[in-house]
């Protein structure tokens, strides 16, 4: 009878174990089958995952070198590990060596202080949350154009784990993915950065017209780029574009399109919110007072809540439509630009003048890339002149992320 006992156990032991790795079989399997299917619809070459061999995908998609495979990790100082899926792409080089990866609390300060390296590009969002190493800070604040900003940002934010260079990204994400919606859209999402960090130029121009004010012209660009080549990070900017200029069903179209192509992106679940959030009615024309009204919320107030952090747009967009849209301030400026108009997509079909003016910077900083705008709304008998210091006073209607710019409805001059 005793000796019945440590078979018991065995058999136990081995009834245990054979679950186990039939359990891991049917893993990989289920595995396998979703990286076949995303394998096969982007053509990229397939090699299965074993109980000893990872799966892998490479290839390449669209031009950039595509790697996806998995790797285990010991977390921490523990003996645990854990799986990843690791994605690695590699496009034509440009710019000066450079790596970009997420700032940590106090990384900046303890890697100067051991003779690392962090570059500082005078964009305060930017330089507050990515390490930049590198050996040529002016080649690289070259490098680093509005549009890479963007994209390296909102690759840290969606990846906090990624690294990018002027040639290759690599991103680690946790767990092994057998989702293949997730799995495609990750590597979608991936592709068209890197297609933008390669060649920027075309969008660079865009977001330029957009930090002018000219948002209907920079929404006009970048929908002649997606029409020209999709890429989904340029459609979700076109789609933010579209949102603050009121035109939600439009947006929610792209939106919907770029869901379909890359599936499970947090950031067009964001926008798609946004875009469904009714709009508020038009301001009416405010009253002549007998005296002017005084602040209702300050601009440092306004730039350091809307614009300091590491928000996404879509977040951005949320607060300002919370705590801002239809407030009345009086704020004051130095003009940048300002021309007339009969009709204009931002500010209605009636004669107008629009101005750019500077009205404040994030922190102390009087750097370009810090800058804060407010696109102002006055009548068409305005005449302003560039430098001309202005007080103003109008309705706050829309805010741009990216290029920190608060439009200013139905303003006149205090």
């Amino acid at each position: 009878m005793d000796a019945l006992v440590p078979l018991v156990f065995l058999l136990i032991f081995g009834g245990i174990a054979g679950l186990l790795v039939r359990s891991v079989v049917q893993q990989a399997d289920r595995r396998n089958v979703a990286w076949a299917q995303v394998g096969h619809h982007l053509g990229l070459n397939v090699a299965n995952a074993t109980m000893f061999k990872p799966g892998r995908l490479a290839g390449r998609v669209r031009g950039v070198e595509v790697v996806v495979t998995t790797i285990s990790k010991n977390s921490g100082n523990s003996n645990n590990s854990q799986n990843f899926t690791v994605f690695e792409l590699h496009y034509p080089p440009s710019g000066p060596p450079v790596k970009l990866t997420r700032q940590r609390t106090f990384n900046s300060f303890f890697r100067r202080l051991t003779g690392g390296r962090d570059v500082i590009i005078n964009d305060p969002v930017f330089d507050d949350n990515v390490i930049v190493d590198g050996a040529d800070p002016l080649e690289i604040g070259r490098f680093l154009t509005p549009t890479r900003r963007m994209a390296v940002l909102s690759l840290l934010t969606s990846w906090d784990s990624a690294e990018v260079s002027n040639r290759s990204m690599k991103v680690d994400r946790r767990g092994i993915i057998s989702d293949p919606q997730q799995l495609h859209g990750a590597i979608v999402r991936l592709v068209d950065m890197a297609l933008l960090m390669s060649a920027p130029e075309e969008v660079d121009h865009a977001l330029l017209l957009e930090a002018q004010g000219d948002l209907a012209q920079a929404a006009a660009e970048l929908h002649t780029l997606n029409e020209a080549k999709q890429n989904t990070f340029t459609q979700k900017l076109e789609a933010e574009a579209l949102v603050m200029m009121g035109e939600r069903p439009a947006a929610e179209a792209i939106l919907r399109e770029v869901e379909a192509t890359a599936p499970a992106d947090p950031e067009v679940d964001g926008w798609r919110r946004v875009a469904g959030t009714p709009l508020p009615p038009p301001p009416s024309p405010p009253p002549t007072p007998a005296a002017p009204p005084r602040l209702d919320v300050g601009v440092e107030e306004t730039i350091g809540d809307l614009f300091g952090g590491d928000r996404m747009g879509f977040e951005t967009e949320e607060r300002f439509s919370l705590a801002y849209r239809g407030r009345t301030v009086t704020w004051s400026g130095t003009v940048d630009s300002t021309r007339s108009f009969r009709s204009d997509s931002d500010f209605g079909s009636e004669p107008g003048t629009k101005a750019t003016v500077h009205i404040g910077s994030l922190g102390d900083s009087r750097l370009v890339t810090s800058q804060v705008h407010a696109i102002v709304h006055l009548p068409a008998d305005v005449e302003l002149e560039r430098n001309q210091e202005i007080e103003f006073t109008g309705t706050l209607v829309r805010v741009d992320r990216y290029m920190r710019n608060i439009y200013v409805s139905l303003a006149r001059l205090t």
